[in-house]
């Protein structure tokens, strides 16, 4: 473990021929990626979808937070390393991996499913199908230990995957394509789709960290397992009540609270 910081991490190396496979593999992603967003903004006549890739790419500056808060690490030894903050040195590949995993499904839900009038039935079996999908995207990385989840405080763990990660990551894409899409609806104009460079990253920074503090909080507070499946329980409740609040925002449904009783809750 790397003691030379506040919160330590494992040592090890992959060698330099799997780091370029990982380079290449996330650069096709990243190219398939900006072809999409591409075709969208030509279909949509809008230019945000090129914005949502680029503030994709930008977000990549949370990693290093992103992997203390889950307990996650990447090879740092011979690393051929895009950056280093907070004492965790992040690989070159993991930008044109940002610019794959945060653009295309985001552009995917936005173009299917995150629109006013979709059915619930479509928005949380969508929510399901993402979580598994986000689920299967890092197992070849952990099969290959291009990435470890290092913590023996890890809860639900499936071959040392924090499954309510998956949850994690899938509501936080989910919460990206909201942000978007009610953003557009609610004042950002053609004109203003530049900001989506500044927003995407603020977006997947609230919504990966707000839900899923509680389990942080437990894996980095004690051992006791009771404790950590029940904070991390907690936290995937809170990315499906995101999720949920989110359909209810986006689709267009009204609130089944009764208007006297929501008036109570303003006036005294």
């Amino acid at each position: 473990m790397n003691d030379q910081t506040p919160f330590a991490y494992p040592q090890w190396a992959i060698s330099a021929s799997q780091q370029a496979g990982l380079l290449k593999v996330a650069g096709v992603l990243a190219v398939l990626s900006a072809l999409y967003a591409v075709w969208f903004a030509r279909r949509e006549r809008d230019p945000y979808p090129l914005f949502v890739f680029i503030g994709a790419g930008v977000s990549v500056l949370y990693e290093p937070l992103g992997d203390i808060l889950t307990k996650v690490a990447y090879p740092p030894l011979n690393q051929l390393t895009l950056m280093t903050a907070l004492g965790r040195p992040i690989p070159l590949w993991m930008l044109p991996n940002y610019l794959f995993f945060f653009c295309v499904p985001v552009l995917l839900l936005l173009q299917f499913v995150v629109k006013p009038g979709v059915s619930k039935l479509r928005w949380f079996l969508t929510y399901a199908g993402v979580t598994l999908f986000v689920a299967a995207f890092e197992q070849p990385g952990i099969n290959s230990d291009a990435w470890r989840y290092y913590s023996e405080t890890q809860a639900y763990s499936i071959n040392t995957y924090p499954f309510w990660v998956a949850f994690a990551n899938s509501q936080t894409l989910y919460m990206i394509a909201v942000g978007v899409a009610l953003l557009r609806r609610n004042g950002i104009s053609r004109q203003l789709s530049f900001l989506y460079i500044v927003l995407v990253p603020m977006l997947l920074v609230g919504a990966h960290v707000a839900p899923n503090i509680f389990v942080t909080a437990a894996i980095y507070s004690t051992r006791n397992p009771l404790i950590i499946n029940a904070a991390a329980a907690l936290s995937v409740a809170c990315c499906i009540l995101n999720v949920t609040i989110g359909y209810h925002l986006v689709s267009g449904e009204p609130s089944r609270v009764p208007a006297r009783a929501s008036r109570s809750l303003i006036l005294p």
